[in-house]
């Protein structure tokens, strides 16, 4: 009888390492990845390949200069995950607009597999939102789940999601 005494208890720590105290935001941040994949996917892959670029810039930028710091103080934005993915998108989207007009030329080329333009914007978007997370204090991050902090925030996770657009990129080069 103790077995089943403790089933409610096991159910409640293992619902509570995949949902977070506040399951909107985890829903929320889901639905957000899956929308922006799906919108990037069926982009092109040359348009891809520009967002990838910039991405890194994007990420090497921001590593280095204090933008979150100027934004929060000047404009004075709440600290919040979505103002910081709001942030990293916008250099993202300013930078990729500035590499696809220069370089549009080179990158142009046939629009592919849908289905490999799919993967590419899933590691694009994987990175992005793995270096967003990555720069939220802790007391922000514990608004998502920990499974999901974790898929995008261990040390393994961002290797993965570094070196994944680059992976990508290279094996479904035609």
């Amino acid at each position: 009888m103790a077995i089943a005494e403790n089933i409610p208890a096991f159910v409640t720590t293992i619902a509570s390492d995949f949902i977070s105290a506040n399951p909107t935001t985890d829903v929320l941040v889901l639905v957000g990845a899956a929308a922006a994949v799906l919108l990037l996917g069926f982009w092109g892959r040359s348009k891809l390949v520009s967002v990838a670029i910039a991405s890194y810039a994007a990420i090497a930028l921001l590593a280095t200069q204090p933008i979150f710091d100027w934004v929060y103080g000047s404009i004075g934005i709440p600290y919040s995950v979505w103002s910081v993915i709001a942030i990293v998108l916008g250099l993202v989207f300013v930078l990729h607009s500035m590499i696809y007009f220069s370089l549009g030329e080179i990158l142009e080329e046939d629009r592919g597999f849908i289905a490999s333009s799919i993967v590419l914007a899933v590691a694009i978007i994987g990175l992005l939102f793995s270096y967003s997370f990555t720069v939220i204090p802790s007391t922000v991050l514990s608004e998502i789940s920990p499974i999901l902090a974790t898929a995008l925030t261990s040390v393994f996770a961002k290797i993965l999601w570094f070196l994944a657009p680059i992976i990508v990129v290279g094996a479904t080069k035609d």
